[in-house]
């Protein structure tokens, strides 16, 4: 006789699973008492999945804020969310009285292409947008994504460049320029910070989110002596919460430094996104001899591999080599 499926609940996840396909699903249904509730949950998604994908009906505009709510319910990080809500803020001012079944996956590519972001931000938002509109029912959507940029050796911002960034940025922004330069870190990590995370004693900050918290490891940010006083003025002037922040007191997010990086672009005719500083940030303390293992500690990466893959322009640099030999020979 065939197993009967039912649904299971996951203490993990605090929710009701089913497995459908060979694939796990997620249930609507939080209570681990209510086992009918899950059976009905379950009744229903088979009864979809039979009767095949359904488009959600509704502009765009509209759908984007069922989909944002829809990830607030299923517990999706508010960081998370912010850079949904960033990336699709783009896609609503340009399409969002359109229905989700008249847009074409060619579309979506063409008018990421006419913006002045890096292939790197393209790449993400167009990313965005696909997991957007499939989950709108278009399961088969997919805009093709350019190549994210190559890091390293042409990422790298000159001492000229940065001074001439830090003369036409303003307020908390110029701060967060200056910090980046200062710390090598993401920048996410810095909008994330908030007054309480810093340790003014020890002159770090533990970060409770960070890319490698899935890997059981640590990421402590390094304040030097001339990064603190910002951050320092920072909080006195904000007393508590988001450090860096624009008009209104509102948080910087990832979407408005990309817009203000793109200005000083214009201005300055430097090349630059907020990735550079990292990069440049690394390139400084591998060209100066400082071992790759502690370079890596310093970025936050979990291993050598990413300094390994990304800044083999240091170590093909024969100057920077004769220099480091001079220095420490």
């Amino acid at each position: 006789m065939a197993r009967i499926n039912r649904p299971w609940f996951r203490h993990d996840r605090h929710r009701w699973y089913v497995t459908m396909n060979g694939t796990q699903a997620a249930l609507p249904v939080t209570d681990p008492a209510d086992a009918d509730g899950a059976m009905a949950a379950m009744i229903d998604l088979m009864i979809k999945q039979r009767s095949g994908p359904v488009i959600k009906p509704g502009t765009i505009d509209e759908l984007v804020k069922q989909f944002l709510e829809s990830c607030r319910r299923k517990g999706a990080q508010a960081k998370t969310i912010r850079s949904y809500a960033s990336y699709l803020k783009w896609f609503v001012a340009g399409l969002g009285n359109r229905a989700i079944c008249a847009i074409e996956p060619e579309e979506l590519t063409a008018m990421a292409a006419e913006t002045t972001w890096s292939t790197t931000t393209q790449h993400n938002t167009i990313s965005t947008c696909n997991s957007f509109i499939r989950w709108c029912g278009r399961k088969d959507f997919s805009a093709p994504c350019p190549p994210k940029e190559a890091r390293g050796g042409e990422s790298v911002i000159s001492q000229e460049g940065y001074e001439k960034l830090i003369r036409e940025a303003r307020g908390d922004f110029q701060d967060l320029i200056k910090v980046l330069w200062l710390t090598g870190a993401r920048p996410s990590e810095l909008l994330d910070l908030k007054v309480e995370d810093i340790n003014w004693a020890s002159k770090t900050a533990t970060l409770k989110r960070h890319k490698t918290k899935k890997k059981n490891k640590q990421r402590i940010l390094q304040f030097g002596a001339e990064a603190l006083p910002i951050l320092r003025r920072l909080a006195d002037k904000h007393k508590t919460g988001s450090l860096f922040r624009g008009l209104g007191g509102r948080p910087l997010t990832l979407m408005s430094i990309v817009r203000r990086f793109a200005r000083l672009k214009e201005l300055t005719g430097v090349e630059v996104t907020s990735y550079c500083f990292r990069h440049t940030y690394a390139t400084r303390l591998l060209s100066s001899g400082v071992p790759d293992t502690q370079v890596a500690a310093m970025m936050g990466h979990s291993s050598t591999r990413m300094i390994h893959a990304h800044y083999s322009h240091v170590a093909q640099n024969s100057r920077l080599l004769g220099e480091i030999a001079d220095r420490f020979g």
